[in-house]
């Protein structure tokens, strides 16, 4: 037992008034409520001294273990209560929402004819403390910026990231066979079971892969005009029997195409070099669909000529 609060205890026993209760009538003095007192006993054994005498600074669990030292030196029995104080006001999904920061602690102690009997000396240094207000470090830089841009921003940010995490877990981590069962019977299934259940299991797989296939095949597709000109004119080109590849320009398909059909290729030819000048040279109109057409009849008319 620390040896000042020992002396301190016998005094007031001889007091009026030192019954139990008189720690919450007589408000001590010079004390104050931080959540950053610092260590106790790094320079003494006494640290419930230090805390009662010297430093009297801490939180509720400082306040609430000094003030059951002095009562069980009075011959009192008592114990330190730890739990929650409050809430968050606004309900989230119909659920009180109890933090961390709104963590508590108290003491109890016993009385023959009462039984225990709770006591909060934390009451008599921070009223507000055990009104529901919750334990929160001074805001930082970045924190300060904000609620002085838009006061309790952060707060409504994070209750709508704590709603969607509540719905996940509930709706999707949560989802039970049961659960299951019961959005089968929404769906229309009278008496779903197992063997239903792995029917539209296996319905939504085959369908799963039927858009991831679709998406694929879409996603090889060209999706800018140019790119899907070129695949237009390389599939002519292909029917021509003039085999192409990515790495060249429509100018070297009009030379391959005069080389290997010589002057029945030349308006084919003269066709790519005109899409050529249309793709680099900004005072040409771009190719058309009606360019498209006229170049597939020439390569139409081109193939009979080659097929006689």
């Amino acid at each position: 037992m620390p040896a000042r609060a020992l002396r301190h205890t016998r005094r007031g026993r001889g007091q009026p008034g030192g019954e139990p209760g008189a720690a919450d009538a007589d408000p001590p003095r010079g004390f104050g409520y931080t959540l950053t007192p610092g260590v106790y006993g790094e320079t003494t054994r006494d640290s419930i001294d230090e805390f009662w005498f010297d430093r009297k600074l801490g939180f509720c669990e400082h306040f609430a273990s000094a003030y059951v030292v002095l009562m069980r030196a009075a011959g009192i029995p008592a114990r330190v209560v730890t739990g929650f104080q409050g809430a968050d006001q606004n309900l989230q999904d119909g659920d009180l929402i109890v933090r961390l920061s709104q963590a508590h602690a108290w003491a109890e102690f016993w009385t023959p004819t009462g039984g225990w009997q709770r006591a909060d000396p934390t009451a008599a240094i921070s009223p507000d403390r055990v009104q529901g207000r919750p334990l929160r470090p001074p805001p930082g830089l970045f924190t300060g910026a904000i609620d002085q841009f838009r006061p309790g921003l952060l707060t409504e940010l994070r209750a709508v990231w704590e709603r969607i995490n509540n719905r996940w877990q509930q709706s999707v981590l949560n989802f039970s066979t049961g659960d299951q069962m019961s959005l089968l019977k929404r769906l229309g299934f009278d008496n779903p079971d197992w063997t239903t259940l792995g029917q539209v299991a296996g319905a939504l797989l085959t369908a799963t892969a039927a858009i991831g296939a679709g998406v694929a095949a879409w996603q090889r597709r060209p999706h800018d005009p140019w790119s899907r000109q070129r695949l237009r004119v390389r599939r002519e080109l292909d029917r021509l029997g003039l085999p192409t590849r990515d790495d060249e320009t429509p100018r070297r398909w009009a030379a391959s195409l005069v080389e290997r059909h010589g002057a029945h290729a030349e308006a084919v030819a003269a066709s790519l070099l005109q899409l050529e000048a249309q793709r680099y040279r900004q005072d040409l109109a771009a190719a058309t669909s009606q360019w498209q057409r006229q170049f597939a009849a020439q390569c139409a008319e081109l193939r009979q000529v080659l097929a006689r």
